[in-house]
């Protein structure tokens, strides 16, 4: 017995089956209960969605014998007939192929003729918008004034090269894109009928992968099935779509943040040489970019992040240490990465040069820094009075604290990482290089970080009370920058430290 591919083999055969077009599905059930069919129906959409399906769908619910019906039988004659496809009252036509003026003509001249079984003639023609303008004209001289057992079903990936008089005399019914979770479950559904060994991970990078096109899902299915050997799994995948592992991105974005230049060359140098698509490697960094974004932003729907729950905690972590404005810039400079792809073939060194600017795009005090760092000193000058009442009480209860001798700096300055320990993980390998002098405590950044990450109004007032509670003095605070910064960046540095009153020192 011949194999029956995946994608025809599970064509829905009736409304119900029909996934991720409930409305239009809905819709058309309630026209055909009502008995109020149109002789003429426009279905627009994406490739893969649903539109040939759902047109023999209708085409089988009027002309079976026992409907007309929102469910045919799939039994007698004409439900078999044009689930087979050689229905001679269901006729189907490429508009690519058929698209002149002379096979316009002649449909018109059958389209005269009663239908042979059904109730109805049915003429379902596909990229309806590739007719010429004369065959179109000839097109709609018939939907003007159709028999009364015609109805013709036009499909079309480009609604927008169709006249709008042939568009007028249409139900449009727009088709969407098959959402995420339901194409996955419907690929589970799949793979546990015909007993198909794939991990979840896998399901979903084939998803998300098909840009909502049921069709290519399953054809890529199909092409696994071949391809793997026992189960499939997510690296399967990737390889076939030639895409880098999740990983990958992830250790690229981390070089980013830690300014780690020898990192990055070594990923792209890594993803070079393993024959990843370069271009596809940019596309999906602009892509992880934009979903931190709107993680950052409080979104966190996989459909519309067309991501897994894992992928999802990934976005979190990172949105934790980029900022907004850096991350909009980055997705700006790499759509304009993308562009340039076009003009060269040193694809590698197009990347090299692209991860060194991301590095300096990171490095950036955004205006919005600045903004909320004025906003929130202006608010503290504000409250100031009605804080008086509330250090004084956490003074009280801070007493407490076991004193170590006054001339121990180290022992004093491990008290205060093991207190700001106990509300941020992260924060005591920040502020762990530090030093006492004038009456100062001077603190080290460590390499992968810049001056927006600590000079931060409401950390800077828990430090400097921290440090009173255990020293039993106040000592001023001083950031030093390891690295010079550029000029751009030295102007803002300087503006951020006035509004501060701050001094910024720089160890060579």
């Amino acid at each position: 017995m011949n194999y029956k591919v995946i994608a025809r083999k599970y064509r829905p055969q009736n409304f119900e089956q029909l996934i991720g077009q409930r409305p239009i599905a809905e819709t058309l059930s309630n026209a055909i209960k009502l008995n109020k069919i149109s002789h003429a129906y426009l279905f627009a959409g994406p490739r893969g969605v649903g539109k040939t399906s759902t047109a023999r769908i209708l085409a089988k619910s009027l002309n079976c014998e026992k409907g007309p019906t929102i469910t045919p039988c799939q039994t007698c004659k004409n439900c078999i007939e044009i689930t087979n496809g050689n229905s001679l009252d269901v006729i189907e036509i490429d508009g690519a192929s058929n698209r002149g003026i002379d096979e316009i003509r002649e449909l018109k001249e059958k389209a005269a003729f009663t239908p042979t079984s059904g109730k109805y003639k049915i003429y379902i023609i596909d990229e309806v918008h590739m007719l010429t303008d004369y065959a179109f004209n000839a097109l709609l001289k018939t939907l003007e004034e159709p028999p009364s057992h015609v109805i013709f079903i036009l499909a079309t990936t480009e609604p927008y090269k169709i006249p709008t008089t042939i568009i007028s005399r249409c139900q449009r019914f727009d088709f969407k894109r098959i959402p995420i979770i339901e194409m996955v479950n419907h690929l589970k559904n799949i793979a546990l009928s015909e007993k198909i060994k794939i991990d979840d991970k896998a399901i979903f990078l084939i998803a998300k992968n098909s840009d909502g096109s049921l069709r290519d899902a399953l054809s890529t299915l199909d092409q696994l099935i071949s391809f793997a050997e026992g189960e499939i799994s997510e690296k399967d995948v990737q390889t076939l779509f030639g895409l880098p592992e999740y990983t990958i991105i992830e250790n690229f974005i981390d070089a980013i943040i830690e300014n780690n230049v020898e990192k990055g060359i070594k990923i792209i140098y890594q993803i070079y040489n393993s024959g990843i698509d370069l271009k596809q490697f940019v596309i999906n960094l602009i892509t992880t970019f934009r979903n931190i974004i709107l993680v950052k932003e409080g979104i966190e729907d996989p459909n519309i992040l067309e991501e897994s729950e894992d992928k999802i905690l990934i976005f979190k972590k990172f949105k934790e240490k980029m900022e907004l404005e850096v991350l909009q810039e980055m997705v700006t400079y790499l759509t304009s990465v993308l562009n340039d792809f076009r003009f060269t073939s040193s694809f590698k060194i197009l990347l090299e040069v692209a991860f060194l600017n991301l590095i300096n795009i990171s490095k950036k005090i955004t205006l919005k820094f600045i903004y909320d760092a004025i906003k929130e000193f202006k608010n503290t000058q504000d409250i100031e009075e009605n804080n008086i009442e509330r250090f004084e009480q956490k003074e009280v209860k801070l007493k407490n604290f076991e004193k170590v001798k006054k001339n121990d700096f180290k022992e004093n300055w491990n008290l205060v990482l093991s207190e700001i320990g106990k509300n941020s993980g992260w924060l005591p390998g920040l502020l762990k290089n530090a030093e006492l002098k004038d009456s100062k405590i001077y603190i080290s950044l460590p390499d992968s970080y810049t001056f927006s990450q600590v000079n931060n109004p409401n950390l800077k007032r828990s430090l400097e009370e921290i440090i009173y509670n255990i020293f039993g003095e106040r000592y001023e605070i001083k950031v030093l920058l390891k690295n010079e910064v550029h000029n751009d960046d030295e102007i803002k540095i300087k503006k951020t430290a006035e509004i501060f009153n701050a001094t910024v020192i720089r160890k060579e």
